[in-house]
């Protein structure tokens, strides 16, 4: 296997990926596919013709599944500030003839400002998504742009973001363009320490949000892998938090009048304190990740 650049056949089509890549890149050439489960869900909520944006796009395995979606006549515009992600994302797009979305060498943030994105060793396996942004320190200077800055259309049906911990600053930097459109939002939330507000700020703008727990493994995944990659389940962190192995905190966060789609791991959340992290909520969640597991 090649240390370089990789070109597989994947289910929404070419990916060009990175060997060392530990997440994406490894399930793109293990399942050919990558949380399917939720591409799922944006499925439930976009047509063609629609807008939607996906930040923290990565290499594109989403943003190309949201863009067959919505097809030539809508539009995706994608964010992502890791400059040789970005690279692959634009490549990606490409590779695919897919000329309708807009690709940007930008973080999303709160308001308009420079942010620092650390580089990335392409020599050493590791999660090449998982890099979050700062405000100062080493790493290569990007430019972070609030959401209503740099958005321009007229109409806006979702908006996915895997930020790394800036998920509340890519909503206040977007509050008008939210309250204008309320599109429905994908938005990862796995830090307990900004899960409360995020959740406050999301209330007072009108979402009803919902747990998405979706499991890495899909049992029909594009290149028919039986076996996980990963195993399923919490996993201990002391001082009362647990983490996650084999599936993703998300949440997905619906404007008045727009139902939950009838995919499994979604359960409304109960309160701006909860978390799936937290030891004492174990009761709520346990259940709900056992039933998906399936494997």
């Amino acid at each position: 296997m090649s240390d370089g650049n990789q070109l597989s056949p994947c289910r929404h089509g070419r990916m060009l990926h990175h060997a060392k890549d530990a997440v994406i890149g490894r399930s793109l050439d293990y399942y050919g596919e990558y949380f399917e489960s939720e591409v799922e869900v944006f499925r439930h909520y976009l047509n063609p013709g629609d807008v939607a944006v996906d930040a923290g796009a990565n290499i594109g395995s989403h943003t190309l599944a949201m863009a067959r979606m919505v097809g030539a006549g809508g539009k995706v515009l994608a964010f992502e500030p890791q400059r040789v992600v970005f690279q692959m994302l634009c490549a990606n797009m490409a590779l695919n003839d897919v000329t309708w979305v807009d690709c940007h060498w930008m973080a999303l943030a709160a308001d308009d400002g420079d942010v620092w994105v650390p580089e990335l060793d392409l020599r050493v396996a590791a999660n090449h998504g998982g890099v979050a942004v700062t405000h100062g320190g080493d790493g290569q200077r990007v430019a972070g742009r609030a959401l209503d800055t740099v958005f321009h259309g007229d109409r806006l049906k979702l908006v996915k973001a895997d930020v790394e911990g800036m998920e509340l600053a890519l909503v206040l930097g977007g509050a008008e363009t939210l309250g204008r459109f309320q599109p429905v939002l994908y938005l990862e939330n796995d830090r307990i320490e900004h899960s409360p507000s995020l959740l406050s700020v999301l209330r007072g703008m009108g979402y009803a949000c919902h747990w998405h727990l979706p499991l890495f493994h899909n049992p029909a995944n594009f290149n028919g892998r039986e076996a996980p990659l990963h195993p399923c389940g919490f996993t201990e962190q002391g001082d009362g938090r647990l983490g996650s192995i084999g599936f993703a905190v998300n949440m997905l966060c619906l404007p008045d009048g727009v139902s939950p789609p009838p995919v499994p791991g979604l359960l409304a959340v109960a309160d701006d304190e909860e978390h799936p992290y937290w030891r004492h909520c174990l009761p709520r969640f346990a259940p709900l990740v056992a039933q998906m597991r399936g494997c």
